[in-house]
């Protein structure tokens, strides 16, 4: 794992757009509900990047900028003062959006413990899926996305390690997801035949949120 936090470590020094922030934008509508139609203190942007959608964006004031997020990005030296470990903290609102994707995959359930660790309340999962990538191959795809999954795999995982934290931990919290495709506004629907996005009628009002595969947002599980 440090070696791939380091490799991203120098990906985001080589350059002033990777990993800015700004993927957020695609998931930013479910977030403004969420923290405007909840009781919601803090939050914590885990995986923010260079955090460009709080400091430049200020994507905050739409809810009247307060709470501003708290940032913190493992491969932005940056923001190492903010590790929210080290702080022993947690937070009423924990968004992680196009962050376990570039995750190794023997590393998930640890992250996803952490990540459930840090959450008071609600956990925000986002997903950014590759259209082309074939979900039946499950080895690596890339040195950025380390584990490219489909939805079902990453529901699966997801739900398997929270039943498995929350009765070792003795609570529980409201995970939420939504899945986007790669191309913001593209219009795909996942085609579950073959494991693959496919494009579709734009004029079928079936469809009216075409990038969004939402898997019922709630994963909480009766134990």
């Amino acid at each position: 794992m440090d070696d791939y936090l380091d490799k991203l470590e120098q990906m985001h020094g080589a350059s002033e757009k990777f990993m800015s922030g700004r993927l957020i934008l695609g998931f930013f509508p479910d977030i403004l509900e969420l923290v405007s139609h909840s009781n919601i203190w803090s939050i914590l942007d885990f995986g923010c990047g260079k955090g460009v959608q709080w400091t430049e964006m200020k994507l905050h004031h739409a809810w009247g900028g307060a709470p501003r997020p708290h940032m913190w990005d493992p491969a932005v030296p940056e923001l190492d003062h903010n590790n929210p470990f080290r702080i022993g903290r947690d937070y009423d609102l924990v968004i992680a959006t196009a962050v376990l994707q570039h995750v190794p995959e023997f590393d998930i359930d640890k992250q996803l413990w952490n990540l459930f660790d840090l959450t008071r309340k609600t956990l925000y999962l986002g997903f950014v899926m590759d259209s082309d990538h074939d979900y039946e191959n499950k080895g690596d795809s890339s040195e950025i996305n380390c584990s490219l999954h489909s939805p079902d795999w990453w529901i699966n995982r997801i739900n398997n390690t929270y039943i498995m934290w929350s009765e070792n931990r003795d609570r529980d919290i409201t995970i939420k997801t939504r899945f986007l495709t790669e191309a913001i506004g593209t219009p795909r629907q996942w085609d579950p035949t073959t494991n693959r996005y496919k494009s579709v009628n734009t004029a079928d009002p079936e469809y009216n949120n075409l990038t969004h595969r939402d898997l019922g947002l709630n994963l909480n599980t009766d134990k």
